[in-house]
């Protein structure tokens, strides 16, 4: 009860903005979007002992410009993750992230995120929390339990045709340490960021291809590391279908790190870790051009997302494997305002490592249960002035 208060509290704040602030300045203060969702994830590691683990998410989004150079985005947090008993959180998480255009292509971005779900994080919950972290089950909230979060960067955008443009960017995520529970500090890996991205515009269709780079630190727990630093490269292609009488969107990714260990995981209860590592993945989304009217000013449109995710070798942080996740959607839009319903299914093989080696790779069967309320905000205002006119 007291969880769903202080959420409650946060986000009746929220929305208090958005409707108070908004247009009671709307000269300088523009909101942009708001979203709420709440989803409930859960997947069962086939023979593995310990059952399935579970996450359930409640999230709101608001977006705002200020002016005609500054933006920023509000999000108001609270995930928890099950698995045989032992939970992880649930904590309330906040977070704040502005950009600022500052011309001739430059945008600069800073963001400050505040801990959550740390409380007393013994052996077995620091097990849940890496499982929930485990790339391959693609969790919405992969980091159940975190501390305080700092970040800066910038983008610089050139221009090399009419459609074609070319975005650099660097960043840093600092992670001051923390109190992990039971009195032991921990001490998360910073991480500094480095891409190139290639965007093309052509009528009916957007495409983008980026390259990325990280160097990730130590982790440390009192002081002994957990996992060593490594390094990360990534990249990923995407492409957006905006006519034809079937539309969506297509992205894949190959990501691969440095080598990295974990000295001792039956003192820590961390899993152990051995690289290098290489994960794959697909994602697709259809939906048909066109929305079916349902009267009273209603229209629905049903989708079809699908993500499937290749681990190699099988030690990556928990595991690895492969997964496959579908998930049909409807949604109701009436003006500017967005209901989408959905529920799927996954499946896939997993195995797991663990001090005594590694486990056989076994069946692991998941699903998912999720609802989303979004309000455009400039499609409200454009809505409203048809309307008076």
């Amino acid at each position: 009860m007291r969880r769903a208060g202080r959420f409650g509290m946060h986000l009746l704040l929220l929305v208090g903005f958005s409707l108070v602030a908004g247009p009671a300045s709307a000269a300088q203060l523009a909101p942009r979007e708001t979203r709420i969702l709440w989803e409930r994830r859960g997947w069962d590691p086939g023979s593995r002992s310990g059952g399935e683990v579970q996450e359930t998410l409640l999230r709101a989004r608001h977006a705002f410009a200020w002016g005609e150079r500054l933006e920023a985005g509000l999000e108001i947090s609270d995930a928890r993750a099950t698995r045989s008993g032992v939970h992880v959180g649930p904590g309330v998480r906040g977070a704040l992230l502005l950009r600022l255009r500052a011309g001739s292509g430059w945008l600069l971005q800073a963001g400050a995120g505040t801990p959550a779900g740390i409380g007393r994080l013994g052996a077995r919950s620091r097990e849940v929390a890496a499982l929930v972290g485990d790339p391959l089950f693609a969790f919405t909230e992969p980091e159940i339990a975190c501390g305080w979060r700092v970040h800066c960067g910038a983008v610089h955008g050139i221009a090399l045709s009419h459609s074609m443009t070319l975005a650099l960017g660097i960043g840093v995520d600092l992670l001051p340490a923390y109190e992990a529970g039971f009195g032991l500090s921990l001490d998360p890996a910073d991480r500094l960021a480095a891409s190139a991205a290639l965007h093309l515009r052509r009528p009916g269709a957007n495409a983008q291809i980026r390259l990325s780079g990280f160097l990730e630190g130590d982790e440390e727990l009192e002081g002994a590391p957990i996992r060593r630093s490594r390094e990360l490269l990534a990249v990923d292609f995407g492409i957006v279908l905006a006519e034809g009488p079937v539309r969506g969107a297509l992205q894949a990714g190959l990501a691969t790190s440095s080598e990295v260990s974990s000295p001792d995981p039956a003192t820590y209860g961390a899993w152990l870790l051995e690289g290098p590592g290489l994960l794959a993945q697909f994602g697709l989304q259809v939906r048909p051009a066109g929305r079916w009217s349902l009267g009273r000013g209603i229209a629905g449109q049903p989708s079809l997302d699908l993500l499937w995710r290749r681990a190699l070798p099988q030690g990556l942080p928990a595991g690895g494997g492969w997964a496959v996740t579908i998930l049909p959607r409807f949604s109701l839009f009436r003006g500017a305002g967005e209901l989408a319903i959905s529920g799927g299914w996954g499946s896939g093989h997993w195995s797991a490592w663990e001090a005594t080696g590694r486990r056989p790779q076994t069946g692991v069967d998941g699903w998912i249960v999720r609802g989303e309320i979004v309000w455009r905000w400039d499609l409200g205002r454009e809505t409203q002035q048809a309307t008076e006119a």
